[in-house]
């Protein structure tokens, strides 16, 4: 079916509506819209397989299943008539999967998967590292211009004895991602060549779209007064804690470390999305001396759990892991997985607290720890009122307690305010909870136990999944003392999470303090 000219030259409805909204978002989707549309020109959907990095937590995926995805065509005879594609982003190369992935590709010229590398020059800020220097190489040498300026090529030549060629590739670029034509030239050829072959496609924040109405034109949106979030009083704890010892150090991976890297910056090494070596690297740095604290999202730490295990657990050596985004979050990559894994690591300790003060205290306690490693878990977005404290018992928190031990509610983290708030409304029904806050998950405290025993049952409340949880380490302790406390586990289902707001998803899994209330009311069977 044919559109007319008019139809052929408007924008689609998705980037109008982005670039009627000004600044740096129509900036940055022209780009990556116009070269979406340039592959689906040159490649048919229905048959060749298109791939981009979607929400599977790690921007090197493509490439791993673009290289299987050509090994499974090749054995079932289908080369020629269904072709691979892999769109990926330059951070998906900071990362060991994403030249793991490369190096198979590029060995075996009888599969030609065609890999797009969107190049925008600002995968991270600063961009750091070996490749970001190799990439910047190619398009000064395509441009034929000094380092001081480098404009972007509307068509590159294929440019030979580079890092991709050396590797099996037909290096085939830079390509300015703003000219359609010449991007489709390249993908053109690049589909025709016979082996695999990479598209250099490179755009620039800010110069995308003669169309993007400028910032100051945007509806301007109210301001509302800024909460502070779990990351930010992360960061400045951090930050303060710096400028008392020299030796605390930074490992990111790609996260950012704010006050502290710019108070910092020569302490603060940005390793992308290389999480293996982000811990890795922080086991050497604390053999020589420092004391590394390194910052992660939660669900990317499962790809590094065998480096904490044997290269810093078994060492015994004093790292900190800051995991951020832990539990349910608004954009999918739920950390939800890793407290059951990381509960079996020997020495290490795991703490997930329940406000900004006790982040900053189990921060400092984290860092002052001389042996073996410590882990530190805090959801994303906006932090909750602090909520204090009864009275106190090792390193456990009474944050409510009943007048007689009958049912107790074992907070974990920021459940803690839910907690509180479903026991104080169950108290008019007659039903008198105590709640708990261990603030240490692994180990479990003796302390804990001590305050579980006299009670008839045990609602643990755990944003993770309840197999490997706190409540499972909790019944399995309770059985060996010998306590008839009845334990309850109240986690997320063993399940990956339908797309929706972090609020959402609490409410659905019953995590807040209406579904907490509901859940402690039908176990008492008055529900």
């Amino acid at each position: 079916m044919c559109r007319n000219d008019e139809e052929n030259q408007r924008p689609s409805d998705g980037w109008w509506t982005v670039t009627s909204s000004g600044g740096t978002e129509a900036d940055v989707a022209r780009p990556a819209d116009e070269l979406s549309l340039a592959v689906h020109r040159i490649f048919t959907a229905s048959k060749d397989m298109l791939l981009f990095d979607g929400e599977d937590g790690h921007p090197a995926t493509p490439l791993c299943h673009a290289d299987g995805l050509a090994k499974a065509f090749t054995m079932r005879g289908l080369t020629r008539r269904r072709r691979v594609v892999a769109v990926i982003g330059a951070d998906a190369l900071s990362s060991g999967l994403g030249w793991e992935a490369l190096n198979s590709i590029g060995a075996a010229p009888a599969r030609p998967v065609v890999v797009v590398l969107h190049d925008d020059g600002e995968a991270y800020t600063p961009a750091q590292g070996g490749l970001t220097r190799h990439l910047a190489e190619l398009k000064r040498a395509a441009a034929g211009l000094t380092a001081s300026r480098i404009p972007v090529q509307r068509q590159g030549k294929p440019l030979r004895n580079n890092l991709f060629t050396d590797l099996g590739f037909v290096y085939i670029g830079p390509v300015d991602g703003r000219d359609t034509d010449a991007l489709e030239r390249a993908l053109r050829r690049a589909a025709t060549v016979g082996r695999p072959a990479l598209v250099h496609c490179v755009t620039r924040a800010g110069h995308a779209s003669s169309d993007a109405i400028p910032t100051q034109s945007a509806p301007k949106r109210r301001r509302t007064r800024a909460r502070r979030t779990w990351a930010s009083v992360f960061e400045s704890e951090l930050a303060a804690i710096g400028e008392t010892r020299e030796d605390v150090v930074c490992v990111t991976a790609g996260t950012g470390v704010g006050a502290f890297a710019t108070r910092f910056p020569g302490r603060v090494f940005d390793v992308g999305t290389a999480e293996p070596h982000a811990i890795g690297s922080a086991a050497g740095l604390a053999l020589g001396g420092a004391r590394p604290v390194v910052t992660v999202r939660a669900d990317a730490l499962t790809r590094a759990f065998d480096r904490l295990l044997t290269d810093v657990a078994r060492q015994r050596l004093p790292v900190t892991v800051a995991l951020d985004h832990a539990g349910l979050t608004d954009q999918g990559g739920h950390g939800m997985w890793d407290p059951a894994a990381l509960a079996t690591v020997p020495g290490l300790r795991l703490a997930a607290p329940r406000d900004t003060v006790r982040l900053r205290e189990l921060l400092r306690h984290a860092v002052e720890r001389d042996t073996g490693p410590t882990v530190l878990r805090f959801p994303p977005g906006a932090a909750p009122l602090d909520v204090p404290a009864v009275r106190s018992l090792g390193s456990c928190d009474v944050l409510r307690e009943a007048a007689e031990p009958d049912v107790v509610l074992v907070s974990t983290g920021a459940l803690a305010q839910p907690c509180v708030a479903a026991a104080e409304s169950l108290a008019p029904h007659g039903i008198d909870v105590t709640v708990l806050d261990p603030r240490w998950t692994v180990p479990v405290d003796p302390a804990l136990i001590k305050l579980l025993a006299p009670h008839r049952m045990a609602v643990v409340a755990e944003e993770t999944t309840a197999i490997g949880g706190l409540g499972a380490r909790l019944a399995q302790a309770l059985a060996a003392a010998g306590s008839g406390t009845r334990i309850v586990t109240h986690a997320l289902p063993p399940r990956f999470p339908l797309p929706a707001s972090r609020d959402e998803l609490l409410r659905a899994c019953s995590l807040d303090a209406t579904g907490i209330a509901h859940v402690v009311c039908t176990l008492l069977g008055r529900g």
